[in-house]
């Protein structure tokens, strides 16, 4: 996933800065004004000042620290920005803003088996691949899979997991969700109020464990989708409920919801829970596959454009929150359906163009 850059810059610092550090007790990079640029006519700008002066006894000033997205090594390879063959006058897109762009993996802990061994190797290949930090669900169904029977063993890996992620340099997303069976049970049988009095215990149990090691949390997993358990109009009540937990707990949370993007309704989804829950919602996310689990070519982004356009909109219920593609790949499970050379193509294909909304 990656925070789309948009919207009023005061809304965004609290996610700027938490980007920046990544964790609280981390270093927070000093913000660089890199000035004035070129004139429309070519007159060049003045130059800049770049940092601090030597002090008056000659002693050198201290390096700026530009923050992690410009850390890259000296001999780093600078992409060039991708072409938006739907655009030919659009203005070239700035390379290093691809630097700044910071990717999250998605990683389960059952795809790990459960085991922080196991765990390491994956962390270390997301490290590998330039990965910015990974986004995880913290299962109910694990953590509490009979009713007010917790899984200490599972509480431990979830532990465990956060801490390794961050001695990685990782920055750990955590979604909380995955309801067990006996919940499901609770809302299905009519019981609401006993479902929701457990939901919020588990939220509570959870956001403990980690809050003071995690500063960004979805809440729940695309509530609009068909096979979601509760109902439509229930939704923005899982999302204020584990809003106002975590604010009460982690006061300085970042704060995510996503969609399923491709199904009917997603826009008129995300607009009642903002009109009703939209103080426990900072980053909106869009579920998008383009070429998989969605009818359309590789390179349609239509509901990322969507998301832009809204929260940039001063008219718009969405104006002001941050946007964000949640999650996005493209499936190779199936080889009837989807192969590696497929997969292959899906990068150079949709990436590119994803990355340039983004950066837009």
């Amino acid at each position: 996933i990656g925070l789309q850059d948009a919207g009023p810059r005061d809304a965004r610092a609290p996610i700027d800065a938490a980007l920046d550090q990544g964790t609280r007790d981390g270093p927070v990079p000093t913000p660089v004004d890199v000035g004035p640029v070129p004139a429309p006519d070519g007159t060049p700008a003045p130059s800049l000042d770049v940092g601090p002066a030597p002090a008056p006894d000659g002693t050198p000033a201290p390096s700026l620290d530009i923050g992690p997205w410009d850390a890259a090594p000296a001999d780093a390879e600078v992409r060039p920005p991708p072409v938006d063959a739907g655009r030919p006058d659009a203005a070239p897109v700035d390379p290093l803003a691809f630097d700044r762009f910071p990717w999250f993996f998605s990683i389960h802990g059952f795809e790990v088996n459960y085991d922080i061994a196991f765990t390491a190797r994956a962390f270390a290949k997301v490290v590998d691949l330039g990965g910015r930090g990974v986004r995880t669900d913290i299962f109910w169904k694990d953590v509490e899979p009979e009713r007010d029977r917790w899984d200490d063993e599972m509480m431990t890996f979830y532990d465990e997991y956060i801490d390794l992620a961050l001695a990685d340099g990782l920055i750990p997303m955590m979604i909380v969700s995955g309801p067990a069976e006996w919940a499901i049970e609770l809302y299905r049988s009519g019981q609401r109020d006993a479902f929701w009095a457990e939901y919020e215990a588990y939220l509570r149990r959870t956001v403990a464990l980690m809050a003071d090691r995690v500063d960004h949390y979805q809440l729940w997993n695309e509530p609009n989708h068909v096979i979601d358990i509760v109902d439509a109009d229930d939704d923005w009540r899982l999302i204020e409920t584990a809003g106002r937990v975590i604010r009460e707990l982690d006061p300085g949370a970042v704060l995510y919801v996503n969609l399923m993007a491709n199904v009917v309704g997603w826009e008129a989804a995300i607009t009642d829970w903002v009109e009703r829950a939209g103080e426990y919602i900072d980053v909106i996310g869009v579920d998008h596959y383009p070429g998989t689990w969605a009818c359309c070519d590789n390179r349609d982004w239509g509901p990322l454009e969507t998301l832009v356009r809204r929260i940039n909109d001063p008219e718009d219920a969405l104006f002001g929150k941050l946007g964000a593609v949640m999650e996005t790949g493209y499936s190779s499970w199936a080889p009837v359906v989807a192969d590696e050379a497929r997969q292959r193509d899906w990068i150079n294909e949709s990436l590119p163009r994803m990355r340039a909304l983004v950066a837009d």
